[in-house]
């Protein structure tokens, strides 16, 4: 069983790894130039691009379905894909900062460290929450792409 439990959240942060890189990625894309945005008025994707695409990649709506957004909603798409990418860098870092604590708390080396580990664990779990209620509401509003 414990295995199985190790594998999952291995593969877990894996995830995690590879959602952070995609994030981070759109960011530097973002900050680079700013290209146009299209949104699918039919699931809510969002294209970038000078053109708007053939068809949608999420539900197949056709290009007709797409909506140039105008600067200000580019702008915020813009802004949002940044700070979404922090956030999701505080979550793996948090995720990292639990594995240590963990592994602490399991060699008991003396108390003061047992304490340490403990409030730092619960520490990192509070931020990780943070940062992923941030980014739901992030996606509540819109401010995501």
């Amino acid at each position: 069983m414990h295995n199985s439990v190790s594998t999952g959240k291995a593969n877990m942060d894996r995830l995690n790894l590879i959602f952070c890189a995609i994030v981070l990625e759109l960011s530097k894309l973002t900050k680079e130039g700013v290209m146009k945005k299209w949104k699918c008025e039919v699931c809510g994707y969002i294209h970038d691009g000078d053109e708007v695409c053939d068809t949608c990649p999420k539900c197949g709506a056709n290009s007709s379905q797409f909506t140039e957004l105008d600067e200000t909603a580019t702008t915020l798409i813009e802004r949002s894909r940044h700070t979404n990418a922090l956030h999701a860098q505080l979550i793996d870092l948090a995720r990292q900062i639990e594995r240590v604590c963990e592994d602490g708390i399991k060699d008991a080396l003396d108390p003061g460290c047992v304490t340490v580990f403990q409030k730092s664990l619960d520490a990192s779990y509070i931020q990780m929450k943070l940062s992923m209620t941030e980014i739901q509401g992030h996606m509540a509003k819109g401010k995501w792409g």
